[in-house]
């Protein structure tokens, strides 16, 4: 059985206070932006991923993917142009269950009319 289980989250526009994840692992973050068919190496930077305790900055550009240790203090800055949406997906390692996220607990009524409706 495993003691770690996959996680994935993502948020438009959004940035997130200083925090650790002292139950995750090595995480994953990218950004993207809306409407972009290809991204360039030397494109603009959207967001930065910030490491306070490190004194680091990290400057995102769209599709730059960050892969970093969730248990070092770190937050994600507000997008740099409020004119763009900005996508950021991260994905996680993490050796608790969080959320309510319980496989085996039973599904209600609605939860079981949505599964069987989405088999068909």
């Amino acid at each position: 059985q495993s003691s770690l289980y996959g996680s994935i989250a993502s948020g438009v526009n959004v940035h997130l206070r200083i925090h650790t994840d002292l139950d995750f692992c090595y995480s994953l973050t990218t950004v993207l932006i809306r409407c972009k068919k290809s991204y360039k190496m030397d494109g603009t930077k959207i967001s930065y991923f910030n490491f306070p305790r490190l004194g680091v900055a990290t400057p995102l550009r769209p599709g730059d993917i960050l892969l970093f240790d969730a248990t070092e203090p770190h937050a994600s800055s507000s997008r740099c142009n409020k004119h763009l949406h900005v996508y950021c997906v991260s994905f996680y390692l993490k050796s608790a269950v969080v959320g309510l996220h319980d496989n085996s607990k039973q599904l209600t009524p609605f939860e079981n009319r949505v599964a069987k409706r989405n088999k068909s």
